[in-house]
């Protein structure tokens, strides 16, 4: 059962010297496991509120909305989205993009125009599991790995800049009712004196330790207005004792150097809803593996980060290069 509030705040007192944090990880990767293996559809809308003057209505999008179905079998994961959206300039585009890793490759079709096949576990982006939906930036990290800047977390390209993080429990608080624990996590780049960026977390140790709400600040622009903010809302119980949020919500900032925090202009406002989940998902490993590769277009082979190989329709193309020299 998850430690009480009570037994927590006083345990923040008695240590202050940042060990707490050490002894809440076992609990947080504990909960984390009961959404190792995870089926997911839901939706994601963005809208941009307005069009600077400096901005190309060509490549600026007015909204976007975009549905996913996605599969997690412990590190086996499957994604299919669809994306539709608009410019300010009134172009549109519709678009699917399909993922797979089957424990030994992950396959890339990216919008029917470009294939991958990557011996590496390439980590799940843009989309992520539900019990993520307060930091989707960890991406199906645990929580705990990116307080700890864990292995996992470093070979990540999206996080690897990330050399060390300072992570402080700042007590207990209350989010739409329920009683959280507030952590602070200074995040370090390599060579860096001070943290390049802060996150702070508010978890709730009655819901699997999950992250209801989150703040991200840019350390050098300003620790007082953040340039992204998540929340959740809509929480249920999918089972026994395991909890889900249902809504959640982002809204992001552009940083300014001409203008105060306070003053920051709304970049991005984004809505999710979650349609269906299902904790028992049974695909055979074949499934993961049967992403096909777009036609007429180039596929490339990736071994240990680099492209040994480009092929079309199956064949290579430097063989048949090759071969049309020849004849």
């Amino acid at each position: 059962m998850p430690q009480s509030l009570g037994l927590l705040t006083a345990f923040l007192v008695l240590a202050a010297d940042g060990s707490a944090i050490n002894e809440l990880l076992p609990s947080m990767r504990k909960n984390a496991a009961l959404y190792a293996d995870i089926e997911v559809r839901y939706s994601k809308e963005v809208r941009s509120p307005k069009l600077t003057s400096d901005e190309d209505p060509a490549h600026v999008t007015r909204w976007l909305r975009e549905t996913y179905h996605a599969v997690w079998q412990g590190s086996l994961y499957y994604s299919k989205y669809r994306s539709q959206f608009e410019t300010y300039a009134g172009a549109k585009s519709d678009f699917e993009t399909e993922y797979g890793y089957d424990g030994e490759f992950t396959r890339v079709n990216y919008q029917g125009a470009i294939g991958n096949i990557d011996d590496r576990r390439q980590p799940p982006f843009p989309w992520f599991p539900p019990h993520n939906l307060g930091f989707q930036d960890l991406g199906d990290h645990q929580l705990a790995d990116f307080l700890a800047v864990a292995p996992v977390v470093k070979s990540d390209q999206r996080l690897s800049a990330i050399s060390r993080s300072d992570s402080t429990l700042m007590g207990t608080d209350v989010v739409d009712r329920v009683e959280c624990i507030k952590i602070r996590c200074d995040a370090y780049v390599t060579g860096d004196e001070k943290p390049r960026s802060r996150y702070l977390f508010w978890i709730a140790p009655e819901r699997n330790y999950l992250i209801l709400r989150s703040e991200q600040y840019l350390v050098y622009a300003s620790i007082d207005v953040p340039i992204c903010e998540y929340e959740t809302s809509d929480w249920r119980k999918i089972a026994d004792g395991i909890w889900l949020p249902f809504r959640g919500s982002a809204i992001l900032r552009q940083v300014s150097t001409d203008k105060a925090p306070k003053d920051w202009d709304l970049v991005s406002t984004t809505s999710y809803i979650i349609d269906s989940v299902n904790l028992h998902p049974k695909y055979p490993k074949e499934f993961f593996s049967s992403i096909e590769m777009p036609k007429d277009r180039r596929v490339y082979i990736i071994k240990g980060g680099k492209i040994v190989d480009t092929r079309v329709n199956g064949r290579s193309v430097e063989t048949a290069v090759r071969e049309e020299v020849e004849e």
